[in-house]
Order: structure tokens, then sequence, then C-alpha cells
């Protein structure tokens, strides 16, 4: 028994109780370690807590409610600094562990000395039916798996969700555990970085089973925006990181692109093509490759091609390009310094900027200084007409992200591109909300 590996499970629940104790019992289920489970309710306000409270008769069970919501990555968090286990397993609770997925990728992961394990993965409906098996992406036998293969593997889609690897535990501490910046995909970030830095044992056998349902955070995620938010700005941190090898990093803009082309795709594919619950939809995810691009063409062919399969007025090639930015010095500058950089790669027929009445004293000068340092631009300023009288087909629409007149434009089948994005990973993390582990287990063990 002692030459065991030890295994922590953290789950984080918050009002599962569907499928909770289907997801206990699995996890308790498994032989061949020495497990621990570490469930941590998010102040659920269904019968989860219940739920989690009625197995604590195991004593490898521990349940830690609040004392606030931490959400999936600040119980992770929790469960990293607290635990002496050997290796930790996180875990959903609407997913299901089939026997043998702890000792299986614990014992590769001693086997050929490596950071973390996993392997393919089932996928079953609410009912539990299996809807399909994943492929064996990384092979059809057990082994060794090197930096960077997995980095380049996963992009530019996640092809391992939280519940699916084993990893040493004082890896996970080194790495900063799970980054509650980008709650919609922490588990892929991590497996990025981790991609770069650590090999990995891979078991070709599907271990577990990856529930696919409406209330998933997943489902959720595609429909809230929260991908579109979260996942460029995660794919732009790792690859700016120092250590990224340069025979990588030179293919970070062409991963960008690609990564914004595939979320613009499912995206579209549950029609997710305008702006209206959420500032992002399936343009205005590419526009933001175009404007990242240093090479323009591919990413601008990209562009026009996604506003025409979501049904706006594709440019055919040099676009109009119109905007209204509201009379303050950032919104200007950031306008024509887009406008600018547009032009200079070829891709504008004529710029248009808007004004309304009353507005022209404080928004010429703020134009005139934005050009001043850079060198005079063709710019054309109509003061007074509403932004409908001037939208039409050929044009594109640069605007801040979350403007109203994002909405406006896209109803005139004008497609936009929006500036400004939000980047969650731009703030430092914070310890007092477990947005990363204590470096060392809690109680010094």
């Amino acid at each position: 028994m002692s030459g065991q590996p030890t295994v922590a499970v953290a789950l984080s629940v918050k009002n599962g109780e569907q499928y909770l104790a289907e997801a206990i019992q699995s996890i308790l289920a498994q032989e061949g370690v020495r497990l621990e489970l570490r469930i941590y309710d998010n102040l659920s306000t269904d019968g989860s807590h219940a739920i989690a409270r009625s197995f604590t008769g195991d004593d490898r069970v521990t349940v830690v409610r609040g004392p606030d919501d931490y959400d999936f990555c600040g119980s992770m968090n929790r469960a990293i600094s607290d635990t002496g286990a050997e290796f930790f397993a996180p875990w959903s609770c609407d997913d299901v562990m089939l026997p043998g997925n702890l000792a299986q990728k614990a014992a590769a992961a001693r086997r050929f000395d490596a950071a973390w394990a996993f392997g393919p993965m089932h996928v079953i409906g609410p009912d539990g039916a299996l809807l399909f098996t994943q492929d064996a992406y990384l092979g059809a036998e057990t082994c060794r798996i090197p930096v960077p293969t997995i980095f380049q593997r996963f992009i530019p889609e996640n092809k391992l969700p939280a519940s699916g690897p084993v990893l040493r535990t004082d890896v996970l501490r080194a790495a900063g555990g799970f980054d509650t910046r980008v709650p919609k995909c922490p588990d892929w970030k991590l497996w990025l970085e981790l991609g770069l830095r650590y090999d990995a044992a891979w078991v070709a056998e599907p271990l577990f089973a990856y529930r696919w349902h409406d209330a998933s955070g997943t489902t959720g995620a595609w429909a809230n925006g929260g991908f579109a938010r979260d996942m460029p700005p995660t794919l732009r941190h790792v690859f700016a990181a120092p250590d990224v090898p340069p025979e990588l990093a030179r293919h970070g803009d062409h991963a960008y692109l690609l990564l914004c082309a595939d979320l613009a795709r499912q995206m579209r594919e549950r029609g997710c093509t305008r702006v209206g619950d959420t500032a992002y939809s399936s343009v205005t995810v590419i526009g933001d490759a175009v404007r990242r691009s240093p090479e323009l063409a591919e990413a601008w062919t990209v562009y026009c091609a996604e506003a025409g399969m979501a049904g706006l007025h594709a440019p055919s090639g040099p676009a109009d390009f119109v905007a209204a930015p509201q009379a303050t010095r950032e919104e200007v500058f950031a306008t024509v310094a887009e406008m600018r950089r547009l032009h200079e790669h070829g891709l504008t027929r004529s710029l248009v900027l808007i004004c309304a009445e009353g507005e022209s004293d404080r928004l010429v000068p703020l134009i005139e200084d934005s050009l001043r340092d850079d060198g005079d631009l063709d710019l054309t300023l109509l003061v007074g007409p509403d932004l409908d009288r001037v939208l039409a087909p050929g044009m594109v629409f640069l605007a801040p992200h979350g403007s109203p007149a994002v909405g406006v434009a896209e109803a005139h089948g004008v497609p936009a591109i929006t500036l400004g994005a939000p980047d969650p990973l731009a703030r430092p993390r914070r310890l007092d909300r477990w947005e990363l582990p204590l470096a060392a287990p809690a109680g010094g063990r």
C-alpha cells in the first residue's frame, strides 16, 4: 500500500445537484491509489451541499463550503495549497471517472518521469448515454510526449477538459495553478504553459467521461461570449512569455489567426453572428485578428469571408472605413491609429469620421493632435448626419468594444472591427481571492 501514489481529487460545485452524486461515486470507486477527495461548495442554493455532506462518512472525503464563491479556479487553487498528495486531479461536478483513471495516469507519469498524464475521453449526454469517443489524437499507445508537442497540438482549440489530467502537485504550484482571470479557459491556459515546459505521459485508453449538456459551463461560454473574451488574450499572454522558443514564437501571429478563425466558426455554427447579449460575435472575433496581425492580407481575407457567412455585406477588397468616435482623446487616438494602420496595408478605399452637431469644436483638435506625430492622413469629417444615413454596403465600421453603434452597423449589413476589447490578464493575480495557490501546502506538509 505504501508504494501506491497519493492523489488529491478536487471537485468544485455550485448548484450541480443533478450529476454530483454520480461524479462523487465514480471518484470514490477508484482503486490502486491512496485517495483524498476535496469537495468545494461555492455557496450552492440547491441540494449540492447536502449531497456532498452525505459522503463525509468516508474518511477520504472533505467538504468545504464558502466563505465566498471562489468558482472553479479558486477551488482548485485552495486544494492545491492544502494537499500534501503527490498527484492532483481537478474534477467537474458533472463528469464521470471510469475505473483505473487515477491509477493508470499516475503510473504513467511515474513511468515516464512526466509532470502530468492524460488521454482521450468519452463524451456523454445529459442522460449518460455515449455520444462519441474522442480520437486518440496523440497515438494508440501509452507513451511519453516531449515538449513542445502538446503546446503545438492544443492550438487553436483545447482538446482536454479540466477533468482530463492527473498532474504532479509540485508542478502545479510552480506553474501558479489555475488562472481565475480567464474563467472560461483556465485549463487551456495551464495546458499550454505546461506544454511548453514539461513532458507529459499519454494514456491512450479513454478513462473518463465528459458530460455535454445545456447547463454546462462550456455551453454557456459560447452563448455569453466567454470564450471570445478569454481565449484570444490567453494565447497572446502565453506567446509573450520570455522562454517561448524562437522557433515557436515566430508562429505566434499565425496561431492567433487560427484561434480567432476557429472561435468565429464555432460561434457562427451556434448562431452568434451578431453583437447583442454579448459584445462579441463571429465577425468581431476575426476583426481582432485583423487589428493585431502584422501581415494583414490573410487576416483580411478571413475577415471578409466570415462577414459574408454571417450574412453581412462583405467587402470584396479595400473598403470604406467609417467611425463615429466620441470626442475623447483616447477614443480619437485609437480610431485614427487603426485607420492609419489599415491604410498603410492597402485595405482602405476611404476613411470617414462622423461627428455630431456641436461636437466638431472638440473633435477636430483631437484629430489634429492624433496626426501630429505620424503625419497627415486623408480623412473625411462629416458633421451632422446620423450613422444610419451614412452606412452602406462596402463599408466597415470601426467602434470601441461594447459600443451600441456596432449593432446599428450590423442592422445595416455593415461588419465592424472593434477597438479596445478588455484584457483580463492585464491585472495581477490576487492571493486573497485564491487566484493562485500558495507556494507550499498549508501546514508545511
